[in-house]
């Protein structure tokens, strides 16, 4: 597996980076909703702040255009029409609360009225088809990260629908870090053939309608911005103790680098949870850049 330098990824490649998406980055792929005829992948003049240099976390506002928004919420209609008694759509590649392999050495502790999860309360999580949307959208990320790694090492974006009453599990997105990788050579082998481990990630908010309440994306060991400049897009009210929160905002997105900056393993300060939609819904996108080329 050709290995990263992890020396090279400065943050001002990640600051000063821009990008717009070209036409030799699109395929000839049927997606599940058309794209608009007047879509150009021209990116958005999106707004980077540094929440964290160690570890690096990326507030991004305005990453998603008003075009991906729209046809991020169509895919929605289509994907999710409705959801079966389990919590899961009818049909489409789906991963469910159940099938995740979880980070429960280093989650929180939490109380549960029974050691099975409750579907319900589980979001659930579709992988998206290519399309001109998807890969305009991943070679802005491509641009963000400075090219290094490049665009081919970029996964299959994948949307989550939240529902009241769902969450996400805590999980850390540095995989080897997790027990049933760590110690199963099997894991490890099928982590490899998937392009490796998780070198960044981040999150975009494609659909949250104004009468959306909790839902927000929670890390529990990283300490929240001090200014009250943040209030606006972190959960200011939130006890110290609970780390920091993100308000799910349309067309917002958190970006951060997974592993430690010496390459020693993942940063365990990055685990990271989505809490209990409480009023609302909220659609998430999700990208995640391994270490090697992805190919699917």
């Amino acid at each position: 597996m050709k290995s990263i330098s992890l020396s090279r990824i400065t943050i001002g490649a990640l600051i000063l980076a821009t990008g717009q998406c070209t036409s030799s980055d699109l395929a000839e792929e049927i997606p599940y909703v058309p794209v608009p005829d007047d879509y150009t992948g021209r990116d958005p003049a999106f707004k980077t702040q540094i929440v964290s240099t160690s570890p690096l976390v990326l507030y991004l506002t305005g990453f998603l255009s008003r075009h991906e928004v729209n046809h991020l919420k169509a895919q929605r209609d289509v994907l999710f029409p409705f959801l079966d008694g389990s919590g899961h759509p009818l049909d489409a590649q789906r991963l469910s609360r159940n099938e995740q392999d979880q980070d429960t050495e280093n989650a929180p502790q939490v109380d549960r009225d029974t050691d099975e999860p409750d579907p319900l309360k589980a979001t659930t999580q579709v992988r998206l088809e290519k399309d001109e949307v998807t890969r305009c959208i991943q070679s802005r990320l491509a641009s963000l990260q400075g090219h290094n790694p490049p665009v081919s090492h970029i996964d299959r974006a994948r949307l989550s629908h939240f529902r009241p009453g769902q969450t996400y599990p805590y999980q850390a997105d540095w995989l080897s870090s997790r027990p049933s990788v760590r110690d199963g050579e099997q894991a490890r082998e099928s982590l490899a053939a998937s392009g490796g481990d998780r070198i960044f990630s981040l999150v975009a908010w494609a659909h949250v309608p104004e009468n959306t309440t909790g839902g927000g994306m929670n890390f529990p060991l990283l300490a929240p911005p001090r200014d009250d400049a943040w209030c606006d897009v972190v959960e200011c009210d939130e006890p110290w103790e609970n780390g920091l929160t993100f308000r799910p905002i349309e067309g917002n997105a958190v970006f951060w680098m997974n592993p430690e900056a010496s390459g020693n393993g993942g940063n365990r300060a990055l685990l990271r949870a989505t809490a209990p939609l409480t009023g609302g819904e909220v659609v998430a996108l999700e990208i995640v850049t391994r270490q090697a080329p992805v190919y699917d």
